[in-house]
């Protein structure tokens, strides 16, 4: 299906600006879709899998990287029919991807202000802090080490307010702690 360009929005694409969406955490219902940015399937469909889990999961979606990312966000090529390609509600990133990698799929975002508030959750197998803390300083809201664990992500999901605790993992049993153990008898 051919897109329609808007002639309002000076040559751009009418289905380029990201939609508002308000929160959950705020009381709105987030629409849109989960984008996954990550040049290895096999990790992509782990993490495809864990938010399958979730209860009535956003869409995902799954991109091989940065270039196809942009592409992606800003509803160009195969993917300018927001119907089938929502503007996503998070960006789960791989930092390791060739070509565009995920620093610099965060620069861009930063230098993009109709992009900037799209959180970011970065994936990567990268345990060194300059690392870390290049991609928090360039815009991610929370960095989780490969192989991707469903608890991990539920907790960024639900501290960033983009899942309600209750869509996430709702089937999954509480676990509380167990009770103390008796203290051992002393002999005298």
């Amino acid at each position: 299906m051919p897109c329609k360009l808007d002639n309002s929005s000076h040559g751009r694409d009418s289905v380029s600006q990201p939609p508002e969406n308000p929160s959950p955490a705020s009381g709105g219902v987030a629409v849109g879709s989960i984008l996954i940015a990550d040049d290895n399937p096999d990790d992509a469909h782990h993490a495809k899998l864990i938010i399958s889990k979730f209860h009535a999961p956003p869409p995902v979606h799954v991109v091989s990287g940065g270039e196809e990312a942009f592409a992606y966000l800003e509803g160009k090529g195969t993917y300018c029919d927001r119907a089938l390609y929502p503007y996503p509600i998070l960006l789960l990133l791989d930092l390791m991807m060739p070509n565009v990698n995920g620093f610099d799929v965060l620069k861009w975002l930063a230098a993009r202000p109709e992009h900037r508030g799209l959180p970011v959750i970065v994936l990567s197998v990268m345990r060194e802090l300059k690392e870390i803390s290049q991609a928090y300083q360039l815009g991610a809201r929370s960095f989780l080490i490969k192989p991707l664990r469903g608890d991990d992500l539920a907790r960024s999901l639900n501290a960033m307010g983009i899942l309600p605790e209750s869509q996430v993992f709702p089937n999954q049993p509480t676990v509380s702690a167990p009770p103390p153990l008796p203290k051992p008898a002393t002999q005298s």
